[in-house]
């Protein structure tokens, strides 16, 4: 479907009000995908009940292929990640596996985020409220076109400041903070570490 008229939150909620199956795919059109990359999300999602969002590794996140690689090489560089994950603070909607069950508890995209911001972190918020996290899949790799689809985007900046602030009203500013903890060597000192700091951001400090 052509959902261009309907804003970006308002062209993704006509899919997510029409799906039956038991995960739904957004994915926007920038977007290179790579051998499996669906199909290791969707293991990684139904392999645990507390997972509800679902996003691939991508140069989003970091990772990237190098010059003497293409991205297909680079995908298979990370198959010995396969099952593994990294939770995230939020999901980034340029492409992320979401649960029916999901969408049955918390509803569609709030469409007050006109434009093409905010409206992925707040319903990240929302599926944390409801018991879920969201899940980094390290096995599962999109190559994205980052900004090339908002480049002719009109008054870009002032939709962003518009929908940041309607998210920090309704969901409060991010916290920044500078922790400092020492830290037993060893596995067990550093898993005791990062559980903690785990919790600080779910609070979004």
């Amino acid at each position: 479907f052509n959902g261009k008229n309907l804003g970006f939150a308002g062209g993704m909620n006509v899919g997510l009000r029409l799906a039956e199956a038991p995960y739904v795919c957004l994915i926007n059109n920038d977007c290179i995908v790579t051998d499996g990359w669906l199909e290791e999300m969707i293991a990684l999602a139904s392999s645990d009940k507390k997972i509800g969002l679902v996003c691939p590794e991508s140069n989003n996140f970091g990772s990237g292929p190098s010059q003497d690689r293409s991205i297909e090489e680079h995908a298979v560089s990370l198959a010995s990640r396969k099952g593994e994950y990294i939770e995230l603070g939020h999901a980034i909607f340029f492409a992320c596996l979401i649960k029916k069950e999901v969408i049955d508890r918390i509803g569609i995209l709030d469409e007050a985020y006109a434009g093409v911001c905010y409206e992925d972190t707040d319903y990240s918020r929302r599926t944390l409220e409801a018991g879920y996290i969201t899940a980094l899949a390290k096995g599962a790799y999109v190559y994205h076109r980052m900004q090339a689809s908002r480049k002719k985007l009109k008054g870009r900046e002032a939709i962003y400041s518009r929908n940041r602030k309607l998210f920090e009203e309704k969901w409060g500013r991010i916290y920044r903070t500078l922790f400092t903890e020492e830290c037993s060597s060893g596995t067990e000192g550093l898993r005791s570490l990062y559980e903690l700091l785990k919790g600080f951001a779910r609070k979004r400090v």
